[in-house]
Formats: C-alpha cells, structure tokens, sequence
C-alpha cells in the first residue's frame, strides 16, 4: 500500500532552470516511461491515497502519449478512498488549449479519483522566464484559460519566490483569488520571505522556505 507516492513518466523536459539538476548534469538520454511499464507501476504501488506525476526527471507533459498514460493510471491504480488525489505537476508551458481539454475528458471519466492540476510557474509573464529558462508564455496563458475556468479538477498555483517576481505577487494575488486556486509558496535564499499573513483571504499552502540551492 502506497500512501503517498511519486510516478516519474518521462525524462524529457522543455526547460533549462539553472537550479535544476537536469540543467547541470544533463541525462545522456532522454525517454518516457513505456505504457506498460505504466500499468506495472501501478500494480507495484497497490491501493494508494496521493500520487503525484511529478516532475524531477522531467515534465510528464513531455510524455509523448501522456493522455493515454494518465487514462491508465487513473484505471489501474487503485484509491485507498474517496479522498484519494492524482496530482499533475507541470511547467505548463509545453502544450495547448485542446490537450487540456482532452485531459479534463480523461477526468471527467474518472471520477472515483480526485484530480489535481499543480501550475509551476513562478511569475507572470515578464518574470516566469528569468529562472523557468525556455518557457513560453503563451502555452501557459492557453493552459491557464482553460483550467482557471473548468470545475471538474482542482488548480494549484507553485511559486517560487525570487527577488525579480515578488512584485508580481499582487497580480497573482487577484488571479488565485478570482479563481478560488490554492496557493504554494516557496522562498529561494534570493528573496526575502513572504508570510502567510500577505494572503489574509485566499487558500495558502506549504508556505516554507526551501533553501533551493540556486
């Protein structure tokens, strides 16, 4: 049984965030998990309450079948409850209007898990790129205007707080807020720590200083 636990699906990844290991020590070869080595994870894993498709090795949107592999795992992992969650976790700039809507299908479908869809995106447009070096804006807007505006999944924000995107927290603020989106914070040594107290009225997450070694 597998409270809580993390499916790797790719090694493929469309950034270059220089705090990230795959920048400095880059894989000699790039893969995504097969299918079937897919449905076998999910076999290994057994009943589980939270998985997250992260992305350490890579952004799992970079997996080239991603909507079939995400409709397998929501069929053959088993949730421990009717709380249990898959989480997405992604850069969110890599992919269009039209997957989104595919994956919400893919959601819709599966309904006795909890789905969550995590943005790590950290800024707006004139400071996202800064640290998420390669990203593109416009993919995330297009992400953003459908999944901001759906109520099948539920939205998180990831935020890592640099000097360069703390004035852009106002304007996230008003976003996350008109939209009912959770929060999470995360404070790089290159910024001064915003409390949980600058967002008296909205949900706020893991507000905790990381110490990310930039």
């Amino acid at each position: 049984m597998a409270t809580n636990d993390i499916l790797e699906i790719t090694t493929k990844c469309n950034l270059a965030c220089y705090g990230c290991s795959r920048t400095n020590f880059p894989p000699e070869k790039t893969t995504d998990l097969s299918l079937e080595d897919i449905k076998l994870s999910c076999k290994v894993f057994g009943p589980t309450q939270d998985l997250l498709i992260g992305g350490d090795l890579g952004d799992p949107l970079m997996h080239s079948k991603f909507i079939e592999a995400y409709n397998i795992i929501c069929k053959n992992l088993i949730p421990i409850d009717n709380k249990s969650t898959i989480t997405i976790e992604s850069n969110s700039s890599i992919r269009n209007a039209n997957f989104y809507k595919k994956y919400l299908d893919v959601c819709k479908q599966n309904q006795h898990w909890k789905h969550v869809y995590r943005f790590s995106v950290d800024g707006m447009e004139n400071s996202n790129h800064i640290y998420r070096v390669n990203a593109k804006w416009k993919k995330i807007q297009e992400a953003m205007d459908v999944m901001f505006k759906q109520n099948i999944v539920s939205v998180e924000w990831k935020y890592i707080l640099f000097n360069h995107n703390l004035n852009d927290l106002f304007e996230v603020y008003d976003i996350i807020k008109k939209y009912n989106i959770t929060l999470q914070l995360s404070d790089s040594y290159k910024s001064s720590f915003i409390p949980e107290s600058f967002f008296p009225d909205i949900k706020v997450q893991d507000v905790e200083i990381s110490q990310m070694l930039l």
